[in-house]
């Protein structure tokens, strides 16, 4: 019965701390903090989650349909690939659009961080199966708390949960867990800290 509920809560916070997930909810709070009105909030989360996560995840579950990823997590780290790549350029293509949106500099540092992280990202994971979802929410939370609040670094606390779950579900070990999110608090906060 205990281990059952272990399984469920395991599950649960994976769920929730999807990258898909994070980085909509994470981005849209730092969009909606630079955002000059309501309009300007709309259009600028449309192209970023458009883009940045709409897009990935789309083409995710599609290639889940079509047999050639297991699942909408990609937990085999030689079908990481593709879907990397999809972000990248989905990245590339937020970058493009933002340059000629004239956002805020800390938006658009925002958008570059998550480009970089995903180069880095898709060259460690040629090598090893690095967490996702650890990277995903250290940087998000990088993020939020240099371009928007510091309260947002107590957040990094999450991480505990996030890691208890990827290595009791048996997706990651502690130091896979630990390299995402120091490299890509470490690239993310170097990023901004130079552009912003």
């Amino acid at each position: 019965m205990k281990k059952r509920i272990a399984d469920q809560i395991a599950f649960l916070i994976s769920a929730v701390t999807s990258p898909f997930l994070v980085i909509a909810v994470f981005s849209l709070y730092t969009i909606g903090y630079f955002s000059a009105n309501f309009r300007s909030f709309v259009i600028l989360s449309a192209v970023f989650i458009g883009l940045s996560v709409i897009l990935p995840f789309l083409y995710v579950v599609c290639s889940v349909k079509l047999g050639k990823i297991t699942d909408v997590h990609v937990a085999l780290r030689e079908q990481r690939e593709a879907p990397f790549k999809v972000a990248i350029v989905g990245s590339l293509f937020v970058l493009i659009a933002f340059y000629f949106m004239h956002v805020p500099v800390e938006l658009f540092a925002m958008a570059f961080a998550l480009l970089v992280n995903g180069v880095i990202f898709i060259f460690l994971t040629k090598y090893w199966k690095v967490s996702m979802h650890a990277a995903s929410l250290a940087s998000a939370v990088t993020i939020a708390g240099l371009l928007a609040s510091s309260n947002a670094f107590w957040l990094y606390f999450l991480l505990i949960p996030v890691a208890w779950a990827r290595i009791y579900r048996g997706k990651h070990t502690i130091r896979q867990i630990i390299l995402a999110a120091f490299a890509s608090t470490a690239v993310t906060a170097a990023i901004l800290l130079l552009i912003k």
